[in-house]
């Protein structure tokens, strides 16, 4: 069975970051790991085409309910597929769930991490259909979240049960509890070594000399520790 969907004109003009992003992506195939790219470069462009272009059955994963409800909204603007049906959001008052061979679900962390936060059957029945699926992709908003202990798991039951390709979108590619690290890339490959190294990444820097970004200029200004606020 055969599915053809596309993206409206305004997405399928890419920056060259994007480019970039999805070159990354393709070149790197089938492996797990990290896009890490400053805010608006088009990362959820990126998403949304790497979803709609290699795999009929996938997961998104936000960290909040926002992020769940902005990403349904992106596919329902710029794609031609239909909510609830194609896209299913499963938040808040939402819950929809995909069923095979075609659908994406688009969902939060917290939704299916815990099983005992779960207080209804029929929360717990989804969260086993969604551990249960075959997904070929599992993507993550927002990755700097992944290597929460709670989340960890879920991404890794995810990823072993499905046999699926999981990918990661973050601008921070940073964890407190690993702030200790000698160098990025240790702190990197610590954190985020079990789900996979960094695939392609692009700095502020970089899109401030290409143009595509307004130049940032910093200050520091040293002010006095009060008694108070060091408390």
């Amino acid at each position: 069975m055969k599915y053809h969907f596309r993206m409206d004109s305004e997405w399928k003009h890419k920056s060259e970051p994007q480019e970039q992003m999805i070159d990354a992506i393709k070149r790197t195939r089938p492996r797990n790991g990290l896009i890490v790219a400053p805010c608006a470069t088009g990362k959820t462009a990126v998403m949304v085409e790497d979803a709609i272009n290699n795999y009929l059955f996938a997961i998104f994963l936000c960290p909040t309910a926002c992020g769940v409800f902005q990403l349904a909204q992106a596919f329902k603007e710029h794609t031609t597929m239909m909510m609830n049906t194609q896209i299913c959001v499963y938040c808040g008052k939402k819950k929809y769930l995909p069923k095979p061979p075609f659908g994406y679900l688009i969902t939060t962390y917290a939704m299916f991490a815990d099983s005992k936060s779960l207080r209804s059957q029929a929360s717990r029945d989804a969260r086993d259909y969604v551990l249960a699926q075959k997904w070929q992709c599992i993507y993550c908003d927002e990755a700097q979240h992944i290597p929460a202990d709670t989340y960890m798991h879920l991404i890794k039951r995810l990823l072993k049960n499905s046999g699926g390709r999981g990918l990661g979108f973050t601008a921070t590619p940073f964890r407190n509890e690993y702030c200790m690290s000698k160098s990025r890339e240790e702190h990197e490959r610590e954190a985020f070594g079990w789900f996979g190294p960094v695939l392609f990444r692009i700095s502020c820097m970089e899109l401030e000399k290409a143009g595509l970004i307004a130049k940032i200029r910093r200050a520091r200004v040293n002010v006095e520790l009060t008694e108070e606020f060091r408390k």
